[in-house]
C-alpha cells in the first residue's frame, strides 16, 4: 500500500474525510484496448471459422470413402446377381424344351400320345342374352373364333359317325 492510503486507513489519522479528485478522459472511447486485443475477437472468430470448414471437409471425405465402399460392395453383388440370372435363363430354357417335357410326361408322368384328336359341339339352344348375341353374330368372341371353327367342318362328331376305328385310321399313332 502507498504511504497515502496507509495515512487514510489509520485510525488515528485526523478526522477529515479524504479528498477526492476528478479524472479528466484523455480520449473519447470510454475503453481504451492497446492493439492485440482490438484483434482478439476476429481472430477468435477466424480460427473457429477455420476449424468448421476443416471439420467439414474431414466430414466430407469420409462420407465420400464410406460411399465408394458400398458402391463397391454394390457392384460385386450386382455382378453375382448377373451371373446367377444367366444361370437361371439358362436352366429355364432347359426346361422349356419340348423334348424334355415330352420325355417328362412320359416317363414321370406315365402319359401317352392320344391315338385320334376329337372335336365336340353343342347344339344346345342359347337362352337369353346369349340367344340375342348369337342372332347379332355371336359377338366379339364368336366373331374373333370363327375363322378358327370353320376350319374343320368335318370334326363334327354325331353319334352315327363316331367310330374308333374310322378315328384311329385317320392319323398315324406314336
Amino acid at each position: 500500500m502507498s504511504v497515502r492510503h496507509a495515512a487514510l486507513r489509520s485510525p488515528g489519522a485526523g478526522s477529515s474525510p479524504p479528498r477526492l479528485e476528478v479524472v479528466r478522459r484523455r480520449s473519447r472511447s470510454l475503453i481504451q484496448r492497446d492493439a492485440p486485443r482490438r484483434f482478439a475477437p476476429v481472430v477468435v472468430a477466424a480460427v473457429i471459422l477455420a476449424a468448421t470448414a476443416i471439420v467439414g471437409v474431414l466430414l466430407e471425405q469420409v462420407v465420400l470413402a464410406q460411399s465408394a465402399f458400398k458402391m463397391s460392395r454394390l457392384r460385386t453383388e450386382l455382378g453375382a446377381a448377373e451371373a446367377r440370372h444367366q444361370e437361371l435363363l439358362l436352366e429355364a430354357t432347359k426346361l422349356e424344351s419340348p423334348r424334355r417335357i415330352e420325355r417328362f410326361a412320359r416317363t414321370e408322368l406315365s402319359l401317352v400320345e392320344p391315338q385320334a384328336v376329337q372335336y365336340l359341339v353343342s347344339d344346345a339352344a342359347l337362352s337369353g342374352r346369349n340367344a340375342r348375341r348369337a342372332k347379332r353374330g355371336g359377338g366379339p368372341a364368336r366373331r374373333a373364333a370363327a375363322p378358327y371353327l370353320a376350319v374343320q367342318p368335318s370334326a363334327r362328331l354325331h353319334p352315327s359317325a363316331a367310330s374308333p376305328s374310322s378315328s384311329a385310321s385317320s392319323e398315324p399313332g406314336p
